[in-house]
């Protein structure tokens, strides 16, 4: 990368540049003025100004037509009504699932406990069969 060596020229055209640029902006076009006072010191300052006059020319504010606003509102609080109701579907899906989610994990727990109540009860009736049939054993040999 090559090193530009500091040039106090370069500062004052930036300055004026940005003097002329505030006046554009405030509405004061005093390029003329400024090439008179500077233009023979900066030749190159000649063609800024004009480009800038140019560029303020030709890049004027635009303003919509009123109908293209209010078409353009009348669309977007559509889009945004049907954002409502698809939000409302989806809060009405979700309310739904949820209830029958709820619904479900009653069941499956309800269920669960009655498979722990079948093995448990199963789990007794073994005990109960083993030690009725030792017993007969027993009774048996003795």
């Amino acid at each position: 990368m090559v090193e530009r060596e500091y040039d106090p020229l370069d500062e004052q055209v930036t300055e004026i540049l940005d003097r002329h640029s505030a006046g554009l902006l405030d509405g004061d076009d005093r390029g003329e003025n400024l090439v008179l006072e500077s233009g023979e010191d900066f030749p190159a300052l000649v063609g800024l100004v004009e480009v800038a006059r140019r560029l303020r020319e030709t890049l004027i504010p635009v303003r919509p037509d009123e109908s293209f606003v209010a078409d353009l509102r009348m669309r977007l609080m559509s889009m945004d009504e049907k954002e409502v109701q698809v939000v409302s579907v989806w809060s009405r899906l979700r309310t739904r699932l949820s209830r029958h989610s709820t619904v479900l994990g009653a069941a499956i727990s309800i269920l669960a406990l009655l498979a722990m109540a079948v093995r448990l009860v199963g789990s007794l009736v073994m005990v109960i069969v083993l030690l009725s049939g030792n017993r007969r054993r027993r009774t048996a040999a003795a």
